[in-house]
């Protein structure tokens, strides 16, 4: 194990024998300031020292793995803790208990506004995911940076926001024996997807995506400029939009971006787009396999508008017959 290392001045130097000078007090700030930086990190190596690092009011922001670690049980994130980082180091962290509280958590009492997860391959067993957010909160922040997912979910932040940077590959499905079902990717009011961003989802009942069920907030779905995004939605929808009679899914597609979905259904199972934003030279394939069901592949109740070189391509099988967009 290598803890959180604190390298501490005595704040005199030593000039000649008998003979001593005390620091300057810039050279004794510049000490106090390094302190504090390294005095924030910690270096675990196990399921102990992960949760003493997260649970403990010890000034630790930063966590990084050195080996593996088995989360064997529940932690609660202290409520001191406004910003987390959780850097794996490419390392594997592998869930292996259930429940609301069976995971890292933020409380209902926390004052922890955002959380990231860096550098991580996560096998999960929880479809409360590596990182719940309870659902009375609202407005945090989960980012996840070069995250490799294969389990039942990634996301519950159910009034808060989802962001992916780096590469990013999700792979929604039971994968540990006593894991939970397949459900979604993420349960969040608000996604933003940079960088390369993968999905599979094997989800029966569950769509990839459950939004709005906070009412005070308008869901989105942003992928932003240059990033390329696939999604492979196996069994069932790509969105499940509650409220969307009054807030209706947002969806952005950035300049030069590319946005290919793989379905047999329509990708609203519940709900509908507002508006869906289609930026410069973007492409946007969504290709579906099968006559499932009779909805239109698109539901809205506002307007498509493509900017210049924009690129909107829905692509039928053969035997699909439903219509391809349609107003609400």
């Amino acid at each position: 194990m290598k803890k959180s290392i604190v390298f501490a001045s005595l704040g005199i130097m030593f000039l000649s024998a008998g003979t001593l000078s005390t620091l300057s007090t810039s050279a004794q700030e510049q000490h106090t300031h390094a302190s504090e930086i390294i005095s924030n990190q910690a270096y675990v190596s196990n399921f102990s020292e992960l949760k003493a690092a997260l649970a403990e009011d010890n000034g630790i922001t930063t966590i990084r793995l050195t080996e593996d670690i088995s989360l064997d049980s529940g932690i609660k994130i202290h409520p001191s803790k406004q910003h987390v980082t959780i850097d794996g180091q490419n390392h594997q962290l592998t869930e292996q208990s259930l429940g609301v509280h069976g995971t890292i958590y933020v409380d209902s009492n926390s004052s922890t506004t955002e959380v990231n997860v860096v550098n991580l391959s996560i096998m999960g067993k929880n479809y409360y995911g590596p990182v719940n957010v309870d659902n009375s909160l609202k407005g945090v922040v989960l980012n996840y940076t070069n995250v490799n997912y294969n389990g039942p979910q990634l996301v519950h932040n159910v009034k808060g926001f989802a962001n992916f940077y780096g590469n990013t590959t999700i792979n929604i499905e039971k994968v540990l024996d006593g894991s939970n079902v397949a459900q979604e990717v993420a349960e969040v009011m608000g996604v933003t997807i940079n960088d390369n961003f993968k999905v599979t989802h094997n989800g029966q009942t569950d769509s990839a995506f459950w939004m709005g069920t906070s009412s005070d907030v308008q869901p989105y779905f942003i992928i932003n400029d240059n990033a390329k995004v696939s999604m492979d939605i196996k069994n069932n929808t790509l969105f499940y939009i509650d409220n969307s009679a009054k807030r209706p899914l947002d969806m952005t597609v950035g300049k030069n971006a590319t946005f290919e979905v793989n379905t047999i259904r329509e990708l609203f199972r519940l709900g509908n787009a507002g508006n869906i934003l289609l930026k410069n030279n973007s492409k946007t394939i969504i290709n579906r396999s099968t006559d499932t069901t009779k909805t239109p592949t698109i539901q809205l109740s506002g307007s498509v508008k493509p900017e210049k070189g924009a690129i909107l391509n829905i692509i039928h099988a053969p035997e699909t017959t439903a219509p391809t967009m349609s107003g609400v």
